[in-house]
């Protein structure tokens, strides 16, 4: 007889797993996540750069995909990942990285001295 803590455990892990295979949302964006197909019939997982830093390989579905984070700082076109197959010939693959505004908020300061403070205030911050 299986107890309740033994069915608990057993549901934790199962939404565990699933979750875990779960892909983020794919939007080739600054700030977001693109999603990068690798057409690699191979058991084991390629190496991929981007950027000259490497980047998480997973298997879905079988097949073999690169999870590139793309930094805010990634200026928008065309960028290329590098690809490093087990026991094949390296090669590389094209992405577009869109643009995409973000909200954003302003704060105006009427007293100067809050944003830029002079000596005095200075020596009562610190």
């Amino acid at each position: 007889m299986i107890s309740i803590k033994h069915c608990l455990f057993l549901l934790l892990f199962l939404s565990l797993n699933s979750f875990a295979l779960t892909l983020p949302k794919e939007e080739s964006v600054p700030g977001g996540v693109h999603i990068q197909v690798l057409n690699i019939k191979s058991q084991y997982a390629p190496k991929v750069y981007f950027n000259k830093k490497r980047v998480m390989v997973v298997k879905d579905k079988k097949q073999w995909k690169a999870i590139i984070g793309i930094p805010l700082s990634t200026r928008i076109g065309k960028h290329w990942l590098k690809v490093i197959p087990q026991k094949q010939k390296d090669y590389s693959v094209s992405f577009q990285v869109k643009n995409k505004k973000y909200p954003a908020q302003y704060l105006t300061i009427k007293n100067k001295h809050k944003v830029n403070p002079d000596k005095y205030d200075m020596k009562k911050i610190n």
